[in-house]
């Protein structure tokens, strides 16, 4: 048969169960800390994408509307330098 646990046991293991459920908070709030740090890294490459797109559409209009020597000069050799 069976012994129940004594009350030095009964402690200790309730303090061990507690000690479990501490780490266990404390990964989950060190692993939504690191998601939260790679959305945001994503969301702003994201971000650059798109600016760098908007940026070459624009450029790409002066270019081809631009009446202005220099200025189609400009466009033109911002579009060379810009990545695709």
């Amino acid at each position: 048969m069976k012994k129940p646990l004594t009350r030095w046991e009964a402690i200790l293991l309730i303090f061990v169960a507690a000690i479990l459920v501490a780490c266990s908070v404390l990964q989950n709030q060190r692993l939504q800390a690191v998601q939260l740090a790679q959305k945001q890294a994503l969301y702003a490459e994201r971000l650059r994408t798109a600016q760098v797109i908007l940026e070459n559409e624009m450029l790409a209009a002066a270019y081809l509307t631009t009446l202005d020597v220099y200025t189609r000069e400009r466009a033109r050799h911002h579009l060379d330098g810009s990545p695709q």
